[in-house]
């Protein structure tokens, strides 16, 4: 199953793209020095770890290249997950740099790159948290799955290696090969790398927005880290030493699996349009979505009109205590940036007042707008809400969300909130699709009566 997510901009600047950028020339820069002056910088290392540092450098050199033109001329907002992946991939060389090789002229150089390839994670990932990174990704299964496998298959045999070193009494024995007290693809791997791919793959399974949209960058991080060990037994042919070929063939797999997930993740075309936001400054989120056979624009117009669209809070209901609401608008009848919506009435017999204003207006695509001042409401606080349609074809894909505070009264909020947040934005998606389902009802009457 594919269908799409979006994340929404706030507008908002950030650190990513800046960091992203200064990791990138940084990490080019060192693995450029590293392969010019490899016996100065490997000289001292073991035969294998030389081997594996200069096929570190070549691949890592190749990806920071490759994504330094991605940034310049893509200008998709997908290249922000799949920088954010690559980042990840160079915090994971750094690491291997900093603490394995013997201290050199490189040494300032690996830090700096592990110092700003992990700011440039922790930016990204918080503009995921707060929605601030303009992303469209596809849901998908299989990419999923993918991350799962990763972490299933190479956590329990990382583990069987570990345990058996450790039933001998010896040392490492992978870490052996390199000299280095422990091997730091275990460290790595099990305390971070494989935990982050299941729990994401789990996440995006679970339908979990932040998780479906990490599912890119995680693969592409797992994409890239395979193309440095591919790369050593070449290295270690060309430098004429012995070559171990076999984990060529997995690794190569496992790249083209994750690849293939970050396509289809990425890819923009086809399947079932479902959008995602997390809005910032607000402790909750409830959303919907529905596909509804009209235009965009027949959609928006229809959802535009601020007192339709909050026609059911005009109903005495069971959600509101059996109360009902009164809803005012100014001359520009919610269908302008700055127009006031209010709202008055009683729920569960208490007084209820609000003031909405209107913070964005985009026929036919989109509209939000959120409550100012102190709302006077009973289980939940202020609150934005919004609308986003799509149109494929004959069908709009409508996705209607409310990102809220709890009250005042915060045990109110937990026991209710979560279900009038759903049972509002549920009211809006099925007014809309009860609305055009009546309309081509109607019309097909007029055919079937033309017809006879």
């Amino acid at each position: 199953m594919l269908d799409r997510l979006t994340a929404v901009n706030t507008g908002t600047r950030t650190w990513f793209r800046p960091l992203l950028v200064a990791t990138l020339v940084t990490s080019v820069a060192g693995n450029i020095a590293g392969l010019v002056f490899a016996e100065q910088i490997y000289g001292q290392e073991t035969v294998a770890l030389a081997d594996a540092s200069l096929a570190q450098d070549v691949g890592a050199l190749t990806v920071g290249v490759a994504t330094l033109l991605m940034m310049a001329l893509w200008r998709r907002a997908a290249r922000d997950l799949i920088g954010l992946g690559v980042a990840g991939f160079l915090a994971y060389n750094a690491v291997i740099y900093c603490f394995d090789i013997t201290f050199g002229p490189l040494f300032p150089v690996w830090t700096l790159v592990l110092g700003l390839s992990v700011f440039t994670v922790a930016s990204g990932f918080r503009l995921m948290v707060t929605g601030r990174m303009v992303i469209e990704v596809r849901r998908s299964v299989f990419a999923s799955i993918v991350l799962i496998a990763i972490a299933v298959l190479f956590a329990p045999m990382w583990l069987s290696e570990i345990s058996a070193d450790l039933l001998a009494g010896d040392g490492s024995t992978s870490a052996a090969a390199w000299q280095v007290p422990t091997n730091p693809v275990h460290v790595i791997d099990l305390s971070l790398a494989l935990p982050v791919a299941f729990l994401t793959g789990l996440a995006a399974l679970r339908r979990r927005a932040l998780g479906e949209l990490a599912t890119p960058a995680v693969l592409t991080m797992f994409m890239v880290m395979s193309l440095p060990i591919a790369l050593t037994p070449v290295v270690s042919a060309f430098r004429s030493h012995p070559a171990e070929w076999i984990p060529v063939v997995p690794l190569s797999v496992i790249a083209v699996l994750c690849a293939a997930g970050v396509w289809q993740s990425l890819k923009t075309s086809g399947g079932a349009l479902i959008m995602t936001n997390h809005s910032t400054g607000y402790e909750r989120h409830s959303e919907g979505t529905a596909q509804i056979a009209a235009s965009a624009a027949d959609v928006f117009a229809f959802i535009d009109d601020h007192k339709r669209l909050a026609s059911h809070m005009d109903k005495s209901s069971w959600m509101t205590g059996g109360g009902r609401m009164s809803v005012m608008i100014d001359s520009r009848r919610g269908q302008a940036v700055g127009s006031h919506i209010t709202m008055s009435g009683r729920a569960f017999g208490l007084r209820i007042f609000l003031d909405e204003v209107v913070t964005s207006h985009e026929p036919p695509h989109r509209k939000t707008w959120e409550t100012v001042g102190a709302p006077k409401l009973v289980v939940v606080g202020r609150y934005g809400m919004g609308f986003d349609i799509r149109e494929r074809g004959d069908v709009s894909s409508l996705r209607v969300w409310i990102d809220y505070d709890l009250p005042p009264q915060r045990w109110l909020g937990r026991l209710f909130g979560s279900a009038y947040a759903k049972w509002c934005v549920s009211q809006m998606i099925n007014d809309t699709r009860d609305h055009f389902e009546e309309v081509r009802a109607r019309q097909e009457a007029i055919a079937t009566a033309v017809t006879k």
